[in-house]
């Protein structure tokens, strides 16, 4: 048991010491941080220049960790397995595969792991069982994680439906507003910023038709660009 622990570590360590020559010559920094050790995360994280070059390339790992060298290594290869996906893709597959999706999220995670089963098999590692059973134990709770529920199609009759129901309801709570207005005003109960003639609420059909439109359109355009967009760029930012 003892030369089976001592054999796997001398493994760990050597396959660690061999993912890491790769990450130096690929030009990847590695940065090791407290917040990933309480995390128990890792994280690949790259900028890239106008013409979707790469300027920038970091790998990052928890400072303090119980895992050993062949857990290490595993969530290495994974690492960079995101690295060899993103390398081979061209610019706006990049951007596409890295949009904010579950679906693409995992399909994004599973590419990274095949990518780090592949790095294995060509560094000749896949066929020490302790190395395989600890990839596949580790690729299988790291997909169960990201795993979507649901189907595409379902994702996308969700995408469709949702901004119709949003303008739906808007449009409802349009018309209500200009409808509940006007009937205050004819009924002479005030309303604050308005007037307090009830003359001026004495509307033909067309006029409030025309007043639940340019209410809907005020409201639609201060939550795009008073919310959802800022929201967006935010996100974007972050990432």
């Amino acid at each position: 048991m003892n030369d089976k622990l001592l054999l796997n570590n001398e493994v760990g360590r050597t396959l660690k010491n061999e993912l890491m020559k790769i990450i130096k010559d690929e030009d990847i920094d590695v940065k090791k941080t407290y917040e990933y050790s309480f995390q128990k995360n890792s994280g690949f994280r790259f900028m890239l220049d106008k013409k979707g070059r790469f300027i920038k390339k970091v790998i990052v790992l928890p400072k303090f960790t119980d895992d050993n060298d062949i857990m290490q290594s595993v969530i290495i290869a994974h690492e960079l397995g995101h690295y060899f996906v993103y390398k081979k893709l061209s610019h706006w597959k990049r951007d596409f595969l890295l949009y904010s999706n579950i679906y693409l999220t995992y399909y994004n995670e599973k590419k990274a792991w095949d990518e780090g089963q592949k790095l294995l098999i060509d560094l000749g590692y896949w066929e020490n069982e302790s190395v395989k059973t600890t990839f596949k134990s580790k690729r299988k709770a790291s997909l169960a994680s990201y795993k979507p529920n649901g189907t595409w199609t379902s994702h996308i009759f969700n995408s469709i439906t949702k901004p119709i129901i949003f303008v739906i309801k808007l449009l409802f709570f349009s018309y209500l507003t200009v409808a509940l207005l006007i009937n205050l005003g004819l009924n002479e109960v005030p309303i604050p910023f308005f007037p307090k003639n009830p003359e001026f609420y004495n509307v033909s059909r067309t006029e409030f038709f025309s007043n639940v439109q340019y209410l809907f359109w005020t409201v639609l355009q201060a939550y795009l660009f008073l919310y959802y967009l800022p929201k967006k760029l935010l996100k974007f930012l972050r990432n």
